[in-house]
């Protein structure tokens, strides 16, 4: 991604996005327990399975709304002292050409249209615990 990609994505994207802040208890060494915040991170890029398309999109043409979103992010584990614990993250981020080619790739193999973000049609079909919860859909 050129160099000026970063300045296209903060004007039409969220550069990062809190999803999720929540409370976890945690026991003390001395057996007491302490309150600390799990927090979810969250970059999102619009994809597009055409590298071209991509390119063109990076570099601020309109391109359409693009074949997917790929995200990447963090969990963030926070103390009272607002010091963080832990830091569980995604490979890559959302500047990164080879895991969004490594997305594109995996969509291309199993279906360029999912059914949402975790259950593309394909894997359905294949997974029986994914067929047994799927809720009805066909």
């Amino acid at each position: 991604m050129g160099s000026g990609a970063l300045e296209k994505l903060v004007g039409t994207d969220p550069l990062v996005e809190v999803h999720s802040v929540r409370t976890a208890l945690r026991r003390t060494p001395r057996g007491g327990t302490t309150t600390d915040l799990v927090v979810e991170v969250l970059q999102k890029r619009t994809g597009d399975l055409d590298p071209q398309q991509q390119k063109a999109a990076d570099a601020g043409e309109n391109v359409g709304p693009g074949d997917f979103t790929y995200r990447a992010g963090s969990t963030l584990i926070v103390d009272d002292k607002m010091n963080a614990r832990r830091v569980v993250r995604t490979a890559g981020n959302i500047l990164d050409d080879l895991q969004m080619e490594a997305q594109r790739s995996f969509r291309r193999a199993h279906g360029a249209r999912p059914l949402n973000e975790f259950r593309s049609a394909g894997l359905i079909q294949r997974e029986p615990f994914a067929v047994l919860h799927r809720g009805g859909e066909g």
